[in-house]
C-alpha cells in the first residue's frame, strides 16, 4: 500500500500544539523491529516524536493534537505507530498516555512500553472511523479528524491550572451559582493536592463548601475541546430535568471570567471503573457487588430515562461514568453527550456517533441512529465488566477476543 510520508507534520498541528512543542529525536537507539515488519514505516517515524515542554502549567492546560480535513461519509483505517526512544524508560507504567480519535476516547492510560515489549521496540495500532458531516452553530464544516496525546506529567506542587475560555456559555441556569473565587477556596486555588481525577476535556478535583460542611466534585472543561459549550449547556440543561438518587446529583456551575465549571456532590467510593482494575481502591464488598450487578444496574439504566419531558439518552455510559457514594449506592455521571427528544413517537435519533469505544452500541456506530436501545448495550457491556473484571477493550488481544462484547463468542 502507497503511503506519503512527511519530514515534518508541524502544518497539522494545533495552535497550542505547534506553540508549546518541540521535536524529540533520537539517532543512536537500535531499533528492534520484533513483531512490527520493519517496512511499516520508515525508521525515522520510530526514532522522532512531538514533546510538550517541560512547563508542568502549560502541559496540563492543553491536549497535543493534530488535525486535517477529511471527507464526510467515508471509513479511514488510522494506523499510529509507536515506539519507546528514551532511554530511561524502560518499564511499564513509567510513561501513559490517552488518545482521542475524532473527539472519541479510543485509548486510555495505555503503555507503549507494555505494547510492544520493551524500549526501542516499534509496534502500531489500527483503528476505524467513519466521518460523518459535523456542524458548528450556523455554519457547516467538512468534518475534521483529529488525533490528541496527553503525555502524563509526573510533578509536585501547587500552581494554577485554568485557562479561559475565548467562548463564553450563558450564565443563567436552573441551580447554583459560583464565583470563580467560591471555586479557588474550595479548590485551595486549584492545588494538585486536591485532584482527583483528570481526562481529554477536564480536570476533576474535591472541593469543600458551605465553611467546610459540604464536600463537592469540581470538574473543570478545558479550552480545546471544539464540543465544550455545548456539553457544559447540556449537562445543566439535562441534569436539571432530572431527579433520581441513581444519578450524581449537580450542585451547581461557574461560568466567571469565561471559566466554564460543573460542581457536583462528592462521590466518595470514587468510580466503578476503579474498583474493577485498580488495586489502590478498596475492592466491593461481596454483597453490594452483586446487589449492584441484579440491582443498581437495572435501576440506573431506568432512571436515566425518567426525564419530565420526554426521552433522555445517555450516550456514553461506562465504568469510568458510574460512581458510588459511601453507602456503596451507585449512580450514574456526565450527561455531556446525552440528547433528549419529546417526540414519544420517533423510534430513533439521528445524531453523529459519539462515546468510548467498547460501550458503543454497534447499530448506532454503523447507521448514526440513536435509540433507547442504545444505553442497554452499553449498561450491558458494564455488566459483563463487573461479572469478568475484564475491560471494555483489550487492545493487546487477538481481534477475535479485543473486545468484551464479542470474547463470550470466541
Amino acid at each position: 500500500m502507497y503511503r506519503k510520508w512527511l519530514a515534518a507534520d508541524d502544518t497539522y498541528l494545533d495552535g497550542l500544539s505547534e506553540k508549546y512543542s518541540a521535536l524529540a529525536q533520537n539517532n543512536t537507539i537500535e531499533l528492534n523491529f520484533v513483531e512490527t515488519p520493519e517496512y511499516s514505516a520508515p525508521k525515522e517515524v520510530y526514532n522522532i516524536g512531538q514533546s510538550m515542554w517541560m512547563n508542568k502549567a502549560i502541559n496540563e492546560s492543553f491536549n497535543l493534537t493534530w488535525a486535517f480535513p477529511v471527507d464526510s461519509n467515508f471509513s479511514y483505517l488510522v494506523r499510529l505507530h509507536f515506539c519507546e526512544f528514551e532511554s530511561n524508560i524502560t518499564k511499564s507504567g513509567e510513561r501513559t498516555f490517552v488518545i482521542y480519535l475524532a473527539n472519541q476516547t479510543a485509548e486510555q492510560g495505555e503503555d507503549v512500553i507494555l505494547w510492544s515489549g520493551g524500549n526501542g521496540i516499534p509496534t502500531y495500532r489500527d483503528y476505524i472511523l467513519l466521518m460523518v458531516p459535523a456542524y458548528l452553530h450556523v455554519f457547516s464544516v467538512l468534518g475534521y479528524l483529529v488525533f490528541r496525546k496527553i503525555w502524563k506529567v509526573k510533578n509536585s506542587g501547587s500552581g494554577n491550572r485554568r485557562m479561559k475560555f475565548t467562548t463564553t456559555p450563558r450564565t443563567s441556569y436552573p441551580c447554583r451559582y459560583f464565583s470563580l473565587a467560591d471555586i479557588k477556596a474550595a479548590t485551595n486555588n486549584f492545588s494538585d493536592a486536591f485532584i482527583i481525577g483528570a481526562g481529554g476535556f477536564c480536570n476533576v478535583d474535591k472541593g469543600h463548601i458551605d465553611g467546610g460542611a459540604t464536600s463537592v466534585a469540581i470538574k473543570s472543561l478545558k479550552l480545546e475541546s471544539s464540543q465544550g459549550v455545548h456539553e457544559f449547556e447540556t449537562e445543566i440543561e439535562m441534569r436539571s430535568q432530572l431527579r433520581h438518587h441513581h444519578l450524581v446529583s449537580l450542585t451547581g456551575y461557574c461560568t466567571d471570567k469565561g471559566e466554564m465549571i460543573l460542581v457536583y456532590d462528592y462521590m466518595v467510593q470514587g468510580t466503578l471503573h476503579d474498583h474493577l482494575y485498580h488495586t489502590n481502591n478498596l475492592p466491593l464488598p461481596w454483597n453490594n457487588d452483586f446487589r449492584f450487578v441484579l440491582v443498581q444496574l437495572e435501576d440506573c439504566s431506568t432512571s436515566i430515562y425518567s426525564g419530565v419531558n420526554g426521552t433522555i439518552i445517555h450516550r456514553d455510559v461506562k465504568s469510568t461514568n458510574i460512581l458510588m457514594d459511601d453507602n456503596w449506592v451507585a449512580k450514574v455521571s456526565d450527561f455531556g453527550l446525552s440528547k433528549g427528544t419529546t417526540n414519544m413517537s420517533k423510534t430513533h435519533i439521528n445524531t453523529i456517533v459519539k462515546g468510548s469505544f467498547g460501550y458503543l452500541d454497534p447499530e448506532y456506530y454503523r447507521r448514526q441512529c440513536l435509540t433507547e436501545k442504545s444505553d442497554v448495550y452499553s449498561f450491558g457491556v458494564v455488566l459483563c465488566e463487573v461479572l469478568c473484571a475484564r475491560p471494555a477493550v483489550i487492545h493487546t488481544e487477538e481481534l477475535r477476543q479485543a473486545s468484551l462484547a464479542k470474547w463470550p463468542k470466541s
